[in-house]
């Protein structure tokens, strides 16, 4: 990855993102193409929170680079959105709402056939879990189980997490 491009994603820094793609019109598309690990700029927002540089990447129409990047999988087999919520990053889930790339990619299973909302219970994201619950109104994809079988009050109960049946609520 271009390393410019990377210190501006780690800084969440739209102004430098912008200022290098209109140097270069296509080094968003090669570094896509060139991410090792399919660890991408997406991803680093997404752990760091940096919302605000995520959606000027979500809204950029150079190819479907930006499109593609919300299911891009780091080497744990994890996109951006999971990412988020391990990370409890609230900004950037609220993103969901409003780009049909993150939604679709919320409903993706991670590896473990495990949904987004396993992800914030494994990883004590209760907050997250409450968000994407409002986002997410379906109960089957509340209801929906990892390879083990386990939905994710199945996985509450195991890890001694009581809140989290309130948090599901009416499901």
């Amino acid at each position: 990855m271009d390393k410019r491009l990377y210190d501006a994603a780690i800084r969440g820094d739209s102004a430098v993102l912008s200022q290098l793609l209109e140097e270069d019109p296509y080094l968003f598309d090669r570094t896509y193409l060139n991410c090792d690990d399919m660890f991408n700029l997406l991803h680093i927002s997404a752990m760091l929170g940096h919302e605000d540089f995520a959606q000027a990447i979500l809204q950029m129409n150079y190819s479907a680079s930006s499109y593609d990047m919300c299911f891009a999988r780091d080497r744990d087999g994890r996109n951006p959105v999971h990412l988020a919520a391990i990370h409890g990053k609230l900004n950037f889930l609220e993103l969901i709402r409003h780009h049909d790339g993150l939604m679709q990619a919320a409903l993706e299973k991670a590896d473990g056939g495990g949904t987004v909302l396993h992800l914030c219970v494994k990883h004590n994201q209760l907050e997250a879990l409450k968000l994407l619950l409002q986002i997410f109104i379906d109960g089957n994809f509340v209801g929906a189980k990892n390879e083990d079988g386990m939905n994710i009050l199945h996985l509450a109960l195991e890890n001694n997490q009581n809140q989290v049946h309130s948090a599901t609520l009416p499901y």
